[in-house]
């Protein structure tokens, strides 16, 4: 039987690690699951067999760990039914606090953990040694909390404040005039901070809760695209190609690795 695993992450760390999941997939039919965009960063951690992945370029690559930062377009997992391992989303806010670089220096791009947390491999040899959920989120957690510890400093108030707000303002220019910047400043400093323009975590925040609701089959894709905020489905669908290159019926069809008929475990 598959299993899924939602930990709560610790109180010193929530804010930082905005989701954190374990998963053990074991009967799936073989095929290519595609990794969403999204406004968080991703660490994936396989605790078998490493991740056979595709972002750009034609030929996958194996990882035997992932740190994915902010991208607009979607990862190509390769696999055989099988998959065993954890994954955190971590808010681009802490990247300076547990990576000790911004945001940006990740754009675009997936990595070996250890390419920016060079004692990550530790870590993750004793996650795989480990029998249980909780143990292995417990290595994986102190680790965490030491690097944030020794941390050099964060990002400053105005941007941690336009990054909030660029998730639910009405407009760019509206952030810039809370913030008290002009509109060239937000795009400058929250480029050079995030690697993405101001207008993307809201637009990011919609797709990403559209492919939440569009694993569910009991919903239309016209309510999944009212639910997730968009003016229709043809909208929906145009943010789908340009986020994933796919569209929300193909993605249906063709995706193996959802968390349907699957059990939960404390």
């Amino acid at each position: 039987m598959d299993e899924f695993v939602d930990h709560r992450p610790h109180p010193l760390l929530r804010g930082l690690v905005v989701a954190a999941h374990g998963y053990r997939i074991v009967g799936a039919a073989p095929g290519v699951h595609l990794g969403m965009p999204s406004s968080t960063l991703t660490v994936v951690i396989p605790l078998d067999e490493p991740l056979i992945m595709r972002q750009h370029g034609p030929t996958p690559r194996p990882f035997d760990t992932v740190l994915a930062g902010l991208h607009i377009g979607a990862a190509h997992i390769h696999h055989e039914g099988r998959q065993f391992g954890i994954q955190l989303q971590l808010a681009p806010l802490a990247a300076r606090l547990l990576l000790g670089l911004p945001a940006r220096e990740l754009a675009d791009v997936s990595v070996p953990i250890a390419e920016v947390l060079p004692d990550a491999d530790r870590t993750v040899d004793r996650m795989r040694c480990a029998a249980t959920w909780p143990q292995r989120f417990a290595l994986l957690e102190t680790a965490l909390l030491d690097r944030a510890a020794s941390a050099p400093g964060a990002v400053d108030r105005d941007l941690r404040h336009a990054w909030d707000l660029c998730h639910t303002a009405a407009s760019i220019g509206a952030v810039a005039a809370e913030v008290g910047w002009s509109t060239r400043t937000l795009q400058k400093r929250f480029r050079a901070e995030f690697g993405i323009s101001p207008a993307e975590p809201a637009r990011l925040d919609r797709f990403h809760r559209s492919v939440h609701l569009a694993s569910d089959p009991s919903r239309s894709l016209a309510e999944v695209a009212v639910l997730a905020g968009y003016s229709d489905q043809p909208h929906m669908t145009r943010s789908w190609s340009r986020f994933a290159d796919i569209t929300p019926a193909r993605w249906r069809a063709v995706e193996t690795l959802t968390t349907r008929d699957r059990v939960a475990v404390e």
